[in-house]
């Protein structure tokens, strides 16, 4: 009897249970299946360059002397020139730099700051208030946040002093425009254009410092390339590259240097064309208001005009400012 009670109960659950649906016996439903979505890697251009990543951030710097925002360059070693063959000789060899860390001006010196220190009696004036296509530039309102020109090295280095700083190395220089990923320009690799820089008398002129956003340098220091050359504190030595000492290096002795004691100024200018707003190209000059070429690449350049045994550049110190630097304390 108890046999009998089991079988009869496993006859009613077994007809009280439906099959599982298949997938097949499923009802159609609203809700499209999940679709397997493949994302295909980002396209990145040929010529875009990341940042230079900066392993040491600090604060950023006002200078109470003349106001400017300073970026601060961490130490750490560099590829300094090039071997590329489309530079010239005096930016061979490639060679490796370790700086300390430093300090650089985030934009060149304006004729609003330079007028404190010309206040201040510490600074002689410009030596012409016009610039090319402006007859009133200098202590002109309208141009306060353009760079300072007219400027030989004498009156930079007495300017970055009179701020309580100095004229950077040519190799800070370098360092502060490129980066650490041997970048051809502060921007990247992609060649010049208008919308990256001041070059090339696209404008004729200088334009306000810190206009070209997309032109700053991986550390975020403008108008590197183009706008006005800039003075650094090194003697010009045509085979410097050769010798350079590995650590900060501070360019040949005055000695050594080449053509009446050249110096050395960088980044192009508004009136110059591509391959001077490279970051490895160096102006060698002697540092006197004539403003003339020392080296024997003049001939190569277009725009010159010859005055005996040197070059002089067409509008001089009309293209030339200021930009300083300072150690970084430990």
């Amino acid at each position: 009897m108890k046999n009998f009670h089991l079988l009869f109960l496993v006859f009613i659950l077994t007809g009280c249970t439906k099959a599982a649906p298949t997938a097949q016996s499923l009802p159609p439903s609203d809700t499209p299946p999940p679709v397997e979505i493949t994302i295909a890697p980002a396209l990145t251009p040929a010529n875009l360059i990341h940042p230079t990543p900066t392993p040491e951030s600090r604060a950023a710097v006002i200078s109470e002397k003349d106001g400017a925002p300073l970026v601060y360059i961490p130490e750490g070693e560099f590829q300094m020139g090039s071997d590329d063959n489309r530079t010239y000789d005096d930016n061979r060899p490639r060679h490796s730099v370790f700086l300390d860390a430093f300090w650089i001006d985030k934009f060149e010196v304006t004729n609003r700051q330079y007028a404190l220190c010309v206040s201040d009696g510490k600074c002689e004036l410009p030596s012409d208030k016009k610039s090319v296509t402006r007859p009133e530039y200098y202590g002109s309102t309208e141009f306060d946040d353009y760079p300072v020109i007219h400027s030989d090295w004498y009156k930079a280095k007495a300017y970055c002093e009179w701020a309580g700083r100095r004229l950077p190395t040519e190799a800070e220089w370098e360092k502060a425009a490129r980066g650490t990923d041997e970048r051809i320009y502060p921007w990247g690799n992609e060649p010049p254009n208008k919308d990256l820089l001041n070059y090339n008398s696209n404008i004729g002129d200088t334009t306000q410092v810190g206009r070209y956003e997309p032109g700053k340098s991986p550390y975020g220091v403008y108008d590197m390339a183009g706008n006005v050359w800039e003075w650094v504190s090194d003697f010009y030595g045509y085979d410097y590259y050769k010798s350079s000492p590995y650590s900060n290096p501070k360019g040949p002795d005055s000695a050594e240097a080449d053509m009446e004691s050249a110096r050395v100024l960088r980044g192009g200018s508004w009136f110059f064309e591509a391959g001077s707003v490279r970051s490895v190209f160096r102006f060698g000059v002697i540092p006197v208001n004539d403003l003339v070429r020392s080296d024997l690449r003049s001939w190569a350049l277009p725009r010159y005009e010859y005055y005996g045994k040197y070059y002089k550049p067409q509008h001089g110190f009309a293209t030339v400012g200021i930009r300083c630097a300072m150690d970084a304390a430990p």
